[in-house]
């Protein structure tokens, strides 16, 4: 049985909370330091609980040759999450701005929220942020899956074409109408036969769409900091994902507060490094989130 960290908010009716996983060492401690405070500040705000699950859900041999990520498709089951009308699943290498207005609004039970990849924080800006990025892989020998337009990110991964890509770090779902299809996505999709399939996402991204599930939410409650550091045209970026280079680390900073005041969720997917730098004190930046 999995230990479960539970902080029950101010306004707790039983309904809704939030979720994650923060499983090992180097993720209990990135949550403690960077998450913890300030998600709890917003459960609090919209009166949900925050579960934190810091064991892994399933034990097997098959889960343990997987990657970690595949076992959010299993929280809806969980005995600590299965009784709640409505779950916000989070990564746990997100921060949130506790000012931010409840992203449980306007999904309706039997609909899955999620912001679109190809569409945070416009399609014309995350496209063209895209392609730079790339270029800049490119150029420092960084290895990286060109998906320029959904309809490849699905061809590169063997699956049928979509419009759209379901970015799944942050999920509004409910376990009485959605613990089938993550299963389902658990059970029939093996990492090991899509070698670039960013672990769970584009299985559970075509599943979703396919059953018509989705409620597109504010692009602000996915806010990628790559996207966004690339679209500020800070040079490096692929060293800032590395944390190897100070400068261009130190020439991110007003950037990560802009985006941290702009952003409901900020994600740091790919340069979780970079989360250390919110606690930098007031004398050096401003970062710190309230």
């Amino acid at each position: 049985m999995s230990l479960v960290s539970i902080v029950f908010s101010a306004g707790h009716n039983g309904s809704r909370a939030l979720v994650t996983l923060a499983i090992g060492d180097r993720y209990r401690d990135m949550f403690e330091r960077h998450c913890r405070s300030n998600w709890s500040a917003y459960a609090e705000r919209h009166g949900c609980d925050l579960i934190v699950i810091d064991t892994p859900i399933d034990r097997t041999e098959r889960a343990f040759a997987r990657s970690l990520h595949w076992q959010k498709c299993l929280i809806l089951e969980h005995e600590q999450v299965e009784n709640y009308r409505q779950v916000a699943w989070v990564d746990g290498d997100i921060v949130i701005n506790p000012s931010a207005p409840s992203i449980f609004d306007n999904v309706d039970d039997t609909k899955i929220g999620a912001v679109d990849e190809f569409g945070s924080p416009d399609p014309a800006t995350y496209r063209r942020s895209l392609a730079s990025l790339y270029l800049r892989f490119q150029r420092t020998g960084v290895p990286f899956v060109r998906n320029l337009t959904p309809e490849e990110f699905y061809r590169n991964r063997g699956l049928p074409e979509h419009r759209e890509v379901v970015q799944t770090g942050v999920l509004v779902c409910s376990p009485q109408y959605h613990r089938e299809v993550l299963r389902k996505v658990y059970e029939c999709y093996e990492e090991n036969a899509m070698a670039a399939s960013n672990a769970e996402m584009a299985a559970l991204s075509h599943e979703i769409l396919s059953r018509n599930l989705i409620t597109w939410i504010d692009p602000r409650f996915n806010y990628q900091v790559l996207i966004g550091a690339e679209q500020n045209r800070i040079e490096n970026v692929t060293t800032l994902r590395t944390f190897r280079d100070p400068a261009a680390v130190g020439s991110i900073i007003p950037i990560l507060k802009q985006l941290l005041d702009r952003a409901y969720f900020l994600h740091f997917a790919g340069c979780q490094a970079l989360m250390s730098y919110l606690e930098w004190p007031s004398s050096q930046s401003d970062l710190s989130v309230p």
